[in-house]
Parts: structure tokens; sequence; C-alpha cells
């Protein structure tokens, strides 16, 4: 992806608002940039930091499928679920 001066704001808005665990939502039109977007600035954060897991949702993803690919990532210390890989935040 080729980081236009828009492309640039949104980033730096994105990454200032995880880091203060705000919650941020990205609406486009489809085929805008928004998944590519975002992918960007989940790859530029500190791994020791953060870890983030991209799952593809469709009309056929249930429940049962979703909680499986969440605990994919997680192991359990003690009664704690915590990300494989060290102590980092789980967005």
């Amino acid at each position: 992806m080729v980081d236009t001066s828009e492309t640039t704001a949104y980033s730096y808005f994105i990454e200032r608002l995880l880091k203060v665990d705000y919650p941020t939502l990205v609406v486009g039109a489809s085929g805008s940039g928004k998944s590519q977007l975002i992918k960007g600035v989940l790859q530029r954060l500190k791994p020791t930091e953060f870890a983030y897991k991209i799952i593809n949702f469709s009309y056929y993803t249930d429940s049962i499928r979703l909680q499986i690919q969440l605990e994919g990532s997680l192991k359990k210390q003690g009664k704690t679920y915590k990300p494989i890989g060290g102590n980092v935040n789980l967005i």
C-alpha cells in the first residue's frame, strides 16, 4: 500500500487511540482500503506492547468457530488466559 497524506493521518489517529485503550471504528465503502489501513497500523505496533489476531468473518461464522479462533491465540496460566508469546495487551 502506498501511503497518502490521508492514510497517514488516519493511521496516526488510530495508533494514538489504540495506545490509550480507546475503541476505534473505521467506516467506508467496500474496497476503500479499510482492512489494509488497519493491517498496516497493527503491523507497526510494538510486539512487546500489543498482540493482534486477524479474523475473517462471513455469513457462515458462528459463535463456536469464533471462540475456537480467539482461544487459539491464548494460553492458560493459572486461572487466567494470556496471549502466547508474553505479557502484551490482546486487541
